[in-house]
């Protein structure tokens, strides 16, 4: 749970907005990427598979899936090769020090039954 303030999330969402645009602008993307796209989701992603699984089967071609839940995977991933990603991809300055910032400035606690420790 994310307890930033009002500014804080609607920052979070103009740099997010920003970048999205930037990386778009650029086919950054998969195409066969469906999650944190917009216009993309879940629903999109089923049904492209789907329609692919449909086509081959029909047109008497194996079939093999391999599904894979990467919900959390921000959260592992290390910040030093997230910023290296950013500035492979042209971001500098002022708005790579700001996901340098955002990225090592956050004051974090866990909290489990009643216990808290950093």
């Amino acid at each position: 749970i994310s307890l930033l303030c009002f500014l804080a999330k609607l920052l979070e969402s103009l740099m997010l907005t920003r970048l999205t645009n930037y990386l778009e602008s650029f086919a950054f993307f998969n195409p066969s990427q469906h999650g944190f796209r917009r216009g993309r989701s879940t629903d999109t992603a089923i049904f492209e598979m789907t329609d692919y699984v449909i086509k081959s089967l029909d047109e008497g071609r194996w079939v093999v899936g391999c599904l894979v839940d990467l919900t959390k995977a921000f959260d592992l991933a290390s910040h030093d090769v997230i910023l290296m990603k950013l500035e492979r991809v042209g971001i500098r300055g002022a708005s790579l020090n700001w996901f340098r910032t955002y990225l090592s400035s956050r004051p974090w606690r866990v909290k489990i039954n009643g216990s808290s420790g950093p």
